[in-house]
């Protein structure tokens, strides 16, 4: 995990790639259908985000590829759905400004550290997930509970009298009883 800022968007290539529906791969269109490394042969893909950004902290800049989780939980929307919109506004050429509008902001990358990354000493690294950086940690729990309509008060209103039941036997009944294991 790392907490950065982003610098920039890199527009030479692609903000979205066409994937495996079974394996995230990039896929290959051959005689009408999408073929795979990890051989699926489909008719139908998916499309998926892959952005590059730079960004660093006080320390250091470097190169981050986002990938489709990453990018969808800091964009708010599919790719499909991005590149729908852009097609609506006649926009499609360019970069998205919902992606553009990233420029600035302060994130929470969960980074995956990769052989060539040690080995190689690679300053691109891949972005499972991303955070609004005040958002990533030390979150109040109790208000996403609040939020989904759970309170403590409903709990405390599904208590069960346990004492009534005759067939809960009591803790000393139940403490000492032997398991038979049968073999």
């Amino acid at each position: 995990m790392c907490v950065v800022k982003i610098i920039n968007v890199e527009e030479s290539g692609s903000w979205w790639y066409i994937s495996c529906i079974g394996c995230a791969e990039e896929v290959s269109k051959e005689e009408g259908r999408y073929k795979c490394i990890c051989g699926s042969n489909s008719p139908v893909a998916e499309k998926r985000y892959k952005i590059v950004v730079l960004a660093g902290d006080e320390t250091e800049a470097l190169n981050f590829v986002l990938l489709d989780r990453a990018a969808r939980r800091i964009v708010g929307q599919t790719a499909t759905k991005l590149i729908s919109d852009n097609l609506q506004t006649a926009s499609a050429s360019g970069y998205p400004a919902k992606i553009k509008e990233m420029i600035g902001k302060e994130y929470t990358f969960d980074i995956e550290v990769k052989e060539e990354n040690v080995v190689a000493k690679s300053k691109i690294f891949y972005v499972n997930d991303a955070f609004q950086a005040s958002n990533s940690f030390g979150a109040d729990k109790s208000s996403d509970v609040m939020r989904e309509g759970l309170s403590t008060s409903s709990f405390a209103e599904s208590k069960i009298d346990l004492t009534k039941t005759e067939d809960t036997p009591t803790s000393e009944k139940s403490v000492y009883k032997k398991i038979k294991i049968e073999g």
